[in-house]
């Protein structure tokens, strides 16, 4: 293992837009890093001007394990406006090793983390290099990944706090001039969905004959209340190109079949086209069947979209068997579903020194006024006592 680290009082301007902005460029062409897979390459030669009152500090390091792995990674930490957090790596595999003249794998993995504390977001990031191959080096890796994650800052966006993205995304193979196969494949999961497909594609040529073969899958999935959907199709086709004198036309024949799936209740619809014909067969539930959210189940989702994600839990848990059509539809803390914001007249109580959540205001009666919201939509509104008789 080799480690280096350094530090500079001004940054340059190609660091801050790797760390703060969306990737133009692959992490390879990071300064520092742009040696670990090109020689020729003069981190010092790359970035344009200064920032100034911005300051960074960075630790490298390159670790070589089993002779067929190699990372070399480089984090640096800005500060002075603001406090940024970036860490960048080239990850190298090569099997049987490095040195071989014929490898069966040879992968470069970009990745980049990038943390801004000021705006609360994380992003992280991994990227194929074009020169990934499998096998053979015709045979190209593609693709890559990023996770997002958005937490509570000063300058943070309240309504992204908690929320989260992961994406996962094939190859491509030329198998001689004839045969070609390429596929791709992709991942998504958030908080309330997650989703994810593939294709699958292989052409064949020789002179005037043309085959083909297309497979592909996709689904969505969404978490509460459940409910998915998915889709798959096969298509085969070839072509027959005739060109002789002033004759110029083409035969072609193409299968193919499509299936459509959803549920709860389970139901789906299979499309078939032969060229000649296409026609549908539907099996299961009509979507029509599908049983609608009750109030008191869209009003615990509503709670669990809120801040207070982990009161809506243990009251929903506790409610779980409440009977339909029951009075009290709305247990527990009546205020649950409520925000309560004092806007002016509040008074600090010099008896306390921590802060106890939901704890009784002090206020200045002449001044005082406050603003009550509600999580979910209502329809009308009434004031209360204390023995629930309307006051308003």
């Amino acid at each position: 293992m080799e480690m280096l680290c350094d530090g500079c009082s001004m940054v340059r301007r190609e660091m801050v837009s790797q760390s703060t902005g969306p990737h133009h460029k692959p992490v390879v062409a990071f300064p520092v890093l742009g040696s670990a897979t090109d020689e020729s390459a003069s981190p010092s030669s790359s970035g344009s001007g200064t920032l100034g009152d911005t300051y960074w500090a960075a630790a490298g390091m390159t670790i070589d394990a089993f002779q067929m792995i190699s990372l070399h990674a480089v984090a640096v930490v800005m500060f002075g406006q603001s406090v940024k957090l970036g860490i960048y790596a080239v990850a190298l595999i090569d099997i049987p090793n490095a040195k071989s003249p014929v490898k069966f794998v040879h992968v470069e993995l970009g990745i980049g983390v990038a943390v801004d504390f000021d705006y609360g977001t994380m992003r992280v990031e991994g990227q194929l290099s074009p020169k990934s191959f499998i096998l053979d080096p015709n045979c190209h890796l593609t693709g890559g990944f990023a996770l997002f994650y958005w937490f509570d800052a000063t300058h943070a966006d309240k309504s992204l706090v908690s929320n989260f993205v992961f994406t996962l995304g094939g190859i491509s193979w030329s198998l001689g001039s004839h045969l070609s196969l390429s596929g791709e494949a992709y991942f998504a999961i958030a908080p309330k969905v997650c989703m994810g497909g593939g294709r699958l594609h292989t052409a064949f040529s020789a002179g005037p004959i043309e085959a083909w073969f297309d497979a592909f899958a996709n689904f969505l999935i969404n978490y509460k209340p459940f409910h998915f959907a998915s889709s798959a199709g096969i298509y085969v086709g070839v072509r027959f190109n005739i060109d002789a004198l002033f004759i110029h036309t083409h035969i072609s024949v193409e299968v193919g079949a499509d299936l459509f799936m959803w549920g709860p209740p389970l139901a789906g619809r299979v499309h078939v086209d032969i060229k000649v014909a296409k026609f549908d067969i539907n099996f299961g539930a009509d979507k029509g069947d599908e049983k609608e959210a009750n109030i008191e189940e869209f009003y615990y989702l509503v709670l669990q979209a809120s801040s207070q994600q982990s009161k809506s839990r243990a009251a929903e848990e506790d409610r779980a068997l409440i009977a339909e059509g029951e009075e009290d539809i709305l247990p527990g803390d009546l205020n649950q579903g409520h925000t309560f914001l004092a806007t002016s007249g509040l008074l600090n109580n010099s008896s306390s020194t921590g802060r106890v959540q939901n704890a009784d205001w002090v206020v200045r009666g002449g001044s005082f006024s406050f603003v009550v919201g509600c999580k979910m939509a209502v329809q009308d509104a009434q004031l209360v006592d204390e023995n629930g008789k309307v006051v308003n």
